[in-house]
Protein backbone atom coordinates (compact mmCIF):
# COMPACT_ATOMS: atom_id res chain seq x y z
CA UNK A 1 0.00 0.00 0.00
CA UNK A 2 1.38 3.37 -0.88
CA UNK A 3 0.83 6.63 0.22
CA UNK A 4 -1.43 9.39 -1.06
CA UNK A 5 -2.39 12.75 -1.90
CA UNK A 6 -5.64 14.81 -2.60
CA UNK A 7 -6.49 16.42 -5.89
CA UNK A 8 -6.76 19.81 -6.96
CA UNK A 9 -10.28 21.60 -7.29
CA UNK A 10 -13.46 20.92 -5.39
CA UNK A 11 -15.47 17.75 -5.16
CA UNK A 12 -19.11 17.96 -6.67
CA UNK A 13 -21.53 17.69 -3.41
CA UNK A 14 -25.28 16.94 -3.77
CA UNK A 15 -26.06 19.01 -0.83
CA UNK A 16 -25.20 22.80 -0.32
CA UNK A 17 -22.06 23.59 0.99
CA UNK A 18 -22.47 25.22 5.50
CA UNK A 19 -20.16 25.32 8.52
CA UNK A 20 -21.71 23.11 10.17
CA UNK A 21 -22.74 19.97 8.48
CA UNK A 22 -26.30 18.83 7.55
CA UNK A 23 -29.10 18.20 10.24
CA UNK A 24 -28.82 15.41 12.81
CA UNK A 25 -29.96 12.38 11.90
CA UNK A 26 -29.57 9.35 14.58
CA UNK A 27 -29.77 5.62 13.82
CA UNK A 28 -30.50 2.47 15.51
CA UNK A 29 -27.28 0.83 16.16
CA UNK A 30 -29.02 -1.97 18.07
CA UNK A 31 -29.61 -3.71 14.86
CA UNK A 32 -27.57 -4.20 12.06
CA UNK A 33 -25.36 -1.64 12.52
CA UNK A 34 -23.35 0.03 9.83
CA UNK A 35 -20.82 2.11 9.34
CA UNK A 36 -21.67 2.96 6.20
CA UNK A 37 -23.56 6.41 7.12
CA UNK A 38 -23.10 10.28 6.94
CA UNK A 39 -20.82 11.16 10.52
CA UNK A 40 -18.21 13.36 11.16
CA UNK A 41 -15.99 14.12 14.23
CA UNK A 42 -16.84 17.24 15.69
CA UNK A 43 -13.78 17.31 17.45
CA UNK A 44 -10.13 15.53 16.49
CA UNK A 45 -10.37 11.70 18.78
CA UNK A 46 -7.45 9.97 19.10
CA UNK A 47 -5.25 6.85 17.42
CA UNK A 48 -3.31 5.07 19.91
CA UNK A 49 -1.14 1.85 18.92
CA UNK A 50 0.06 -0.20 21.48
CA UNK A 51 3.53 -2.64 20.48
CA UNK A 52 4.01 -6.18 22.17
CA UNK A 53 6.91 -6.51 25.12
CA UNK A 54 10.02 -7.62 23.41
CA UNK A 55 10.66 -11.44 23.36
CA UNK A 56 12.79 -12.64 27.06
CA UNK A 57 10.79 -9.92 29.06
CA UNK A 58 8.52 -11.41 31.80
CA UNK A 59 5.32 -10.66 30.00
CA UNK A 60 5.40 -10.27 25.80
CA UNK A 61 1.73 -8.83 26.06
CA UNK A 62 1.37 -4.95 25.44
CA UNK A 63 4.32 -3.09 26.03
CA UNK A 64 4.46 0.44 25.10
CA UNK A 65 2.09 2.31 23.33
CA UNK A 66 1.72 5.59 21.45
CA UNK A 67 -1.20 8.14 21.22
CA UNK A 68 -2.05 10.46 18.17
CA UNK A 69 -4.98 12.51 16.94
CA UNK A 70 -7.42 11.31 14.25
CA UNK A 71 -10.49 12.49 12.79
CA UNK A 72 -13.18 10.71 10.69
CA UNK A 73 -15.13 12.64 8.42
CA UNK A 74 -17.85 10.43 6.21
CA UNK A 75 -19.97 11.81 3.63
CA UNK A 76 -21.75 8.29 2.74
CA UNK A 77 -23.99 10.29 0.58
CA UNK A 78 -21.03 11.43 -1.88
CA UNK A 79 -19.26 8.34 -0.89
CA UNK A 80 -15.84 10.30 0.44
CA UNK A 81 -13.99 9.51 3.45
CA UNK A 82 -11.63 11.59 5.04
CA UNK A 83 -9.28 9.89 7.80
CA UNK A 84 -6.70 10.75 9.72
CA UNK A 85 -5.04 6.97 10.24
CA UNK A 86 -1.72 7.90 12.19
CA UNK A 87 0.67 10.39 13.28
CA UNK A 88 1.43 11.91 9.72
CA UNK A 89 -0.95 10.32 6.96
CA UNK A 90 -4.35 11.05 5.98
CA UNK A 91 -6.66 9.67 3.43
CA UNK A 92 -9.17 11.06 1.25
CA UNK A 93 -10.81 7.85 -0.13
CA UNK A 94 -13.68 8.90 -2.70
CA UNK A 95 -16.14 6.85 -4.58
CA UNK A 96 -13.82 5.54 -7.78
CA UNK A 97 -10.17 6.68 -6.21
CA UNK A 98 -7.76 7.61 -3.51
CA UNK A 99 -5.21 10.41 -2.06
CA UNK A 100 -2.73 9.31 0.61
CA UNK A 101 -1.57 12.98 1.91
CA UNK A 102 1.41 12.72 4.40
CA UNK A 103 2.53 15.76 6.53
CA UNK A 104 4.88 15.11 9.19
CA UNK A 105 5.55 18.32 10.01
CA UNK A 106 9.58 18.01 9.31
CA UNK A 107 9.74 17.68 5.48
CA UNK A 108 7.61 19.08 2.73
CA UNK A 109 3.72 17.75 3.01
CA UNK A 110 3.32 15.06 -0.06
CA UNK A 111 0.36 13.77 -1.94
CA UNK A 112 0.13 10.51 -4.14
CA UNK A 113 -2.86 9.31 -6.07
CA UNK A 114 -3.56 5.68 -5.72
CA UNK A 115 -6.73 4.49 -8.18
CA UNK A 116 -6.98 1.02 -6.47
CA UNK A 117 -8.06 2.42 -3.61
CA UNK A 118 -11.28 3.95 -3.36
CA UNK A 119 -14.00 4.26 -0.33
CA UNK A 120 -15.70 0.73 -0.23
CA UNK A 121 -12.15 -0.90 -0.18
CA UNK A 122 -10.77 1.40 2.12
CA UNK A 123 -13.63 0.95 4.93
CA UNK A 124 -13.51 -3.30 3.91
CA UNK A 125 -9.65 -2.85 5.02
CA UNK A 126 -10.53 -1.83 8.04
CA UNK A 127 -12.49 -4.78 8.68
CA UNK A 128 -15.77 -3.16 8.78
CA UNK A 129 -17.52 -3.89 5.77
CA UNK A 130 -19.31 -6.89 7.59
CA UNK A 131 -20.73 -6.23 11.52
CA UNK A 132 -22.18 -8.91 13.83
CA UNK A 133 -22.98 -7.92 17.15
CA UNK A 134 -21.90 -10.93 19.77
CA UNK A 135 -23.54 -9.24 22.55
CA UNK A 136 -27.18 -9.01 23.74
CA UNK A 137 -26.99 -6.15 25.75
CA UNK A 138 -25.23 -2.60 26.28
CA UNK A 139 -22.13 -2.58 27.82
CA UNK A 140 -19.64 0.24 28.90
CA UNK A 141 -16.52 0.52 27.32
CA UNK A 142 -13.39 2.37 28.99
CA UNK A 143 -14.59 5.71 28.19
CA UNK A 144 -17.59 5.73 29.98
CA UNK A 145 -19.85 5.80 27.33
CA UNK A 146 -22.92 3.08 26.37
CA UNK A 147 -22.25 1.38 23.11
CA UNK A 148 -23.26 -1.36 21.31
CA UNK A 149 -20.38 -3.55 20.46
CA UNK A 150 -19.96 -5.34 17.22
CA UNK A 151 -17.48 -7.01 15.21
CA UNK A 152 -15.75 -6.93 12.38
CA UNK A 153 -14.09 -9.05 10.05
CA UNK A 154 -10.30 -9.37 11.07
CA UNK A 155 -9.38 -11.14 7.36
CA UNK A 156 -10.22 -8.43 5.47
CA UNK A 157 -7.91 -5.89 7.21
CA UNK A 158 -5.02 -4.66 5.01
CA UNK A 159 -3.54 -1.30 7.65
CA UNK A 160 -0.61 0.71 6.57
CA UNK A 161 2.08 0.33 9.31
CA UNK A 162 2.23 -3.50 10.18
CA UNK A 163 2.25 -6.34 7.92
CA UNK A 164 0.79 -8.92 10.40
CA UNK A 165 -2.33 -10.72 10.75
CA UNK A 166 -5.48 -8.82 12.47
CA UNK A 167 -7.10 -11.65 14.29
CA UNK A 168 -9.85 -9.63 16.04
CA UNK A 169 -12.20 -6.39 15.30
CA UNK A 170 -14.24 -4.98 17.66
CA UNK A 171 -16.05 -2.08 16.59
CA UNK A 172 -18.51 0.47 19.15
CA UNK A 173 -21.54 2.09 18.32
CA UNK A 174 -23.04 4.75 19.89
CA UNK A 175 -26.27 3.84 21.87
CA UNK A 176 -28.23 6.97 21.33
CA UNK A 177 -27.54 8.29 17.73
CA UNK A 178 -25.76 5.04 15.95
CA UNK A 179 -22.61 6.67 14.74
CA UNK A 180 -19.24 5.08 15.05
CA UNK A 181 -17.63 5.71 18.30
CA UNK A 182 -14.23 3.80 17.58
CA UNK A 183 -12.62 -0.04 17.10
CA UNK A 184 -10.20 -1.83 18.38
CA UNK A 185 -7.71 -3.99 15.83
CA UNK A 186 -5.65 -6.64 17.55
CA UNK A 187 -2.76 -8.30 15.58
CA UNK A 188 -1.61 -11.40 15.96
CA UNK A 189 2.96 -12.15 17.21
CA UNK A 190 5.18 -12.55 14.45
CA UNK A 191 8.34 -13.29 17.36
CA UNK A 192 9.28 -9.81 16.70
CA UNK A 193 9.81 -7.26 19.52
CA UNK A 194 8.51 -4.14 17.68
CA UNK A 195 5.18 -6.02 16.65
CA UNK A 196 1.68 -4.18 17.10
CA UNK A 197 -0.24 -6.02 19.51
CA UNK A 198 -3.15 -3.07 19.06
CA UNK A 199 -4.11 -0.54 17.13
CA UNK A 200 -7.17 1.71 18.42
CA UNK A 201 -8.89 4.24 17.42
CA UNK A 202 -11.87 6.57 19.13
CA UNK A 203 -14.37 9.55 18.97
CA UNK A 204 -15.65 10.83 21.22
CA UNK A 205 -17.48 13.79 19.47
CA UNK A 206 -18.86 12.00 16.24
CA UNK A 207 -21.74 13.54 14.75
CA UNK A 208 -25.19 11.77 12.42
CA UNK A 209 -24.78 14.46 9.88
CA UNK A 210 -23.04 15.46 6.77
CA UNK A 211 -19.75 16.90 6.91
CA UNK A 212 -18.97 20.37 5.56
CA UNK A 213 -17.96 20.00 2.23
CA UNK A 214 -15.27 22.24 2.78
CA UNK A 215 -13.71 19.55 5.37
CA UNK A 216 -13.78 16.87 2.36
CA UNK A 217 -11.52 19.27 -0.10
CA UNK A 218 -7.77 17.43 -0.37
CA UNK A 219 -4.87 19.97 -0.15
CA UNK A 220 -3.42 21.69 -2.87
CA UNK A 221 -0.32 19.47 -2.83
CA UNK A 222 -2.62 16.76 -4.65
CA UNK A 223 -3.02 17.17 -8.19
CA UNK A 224 -5.87 15.27 -10.10
CA UNK A 225 -6.42 11.91 -11.35
CA UNK A 226 -5.29 12.84 -15.11
CA UNK A 227 -2.11 13.98 -13.75
CA UNK A 228 -1.45 11.70 -11.46
CA UNK A 229 1.64 9.01 -11.17
CA UNK A 230 1.64 6.19 -8.51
Amino acid sequence: MIVIGACTGAIVWSIEENETGSDVTPHDASINFTVFINQYTGKDGTFTVTYRKANGEENTGPGEHKIHSSFWYQSHTNEVLVHKLNENMTIYAMSTHSFWYKNDGISSPSCTYDPRMNYYAYINNLGMTSLTREHSEIESTKHHTRVYIYQGNPNEVAIIGTRQRAFLVTTYADSVNGVLLGWDTYFASDMNSDTVYEMSYWYDNMIASEPSSHLMVPPKECVPSDQAKV
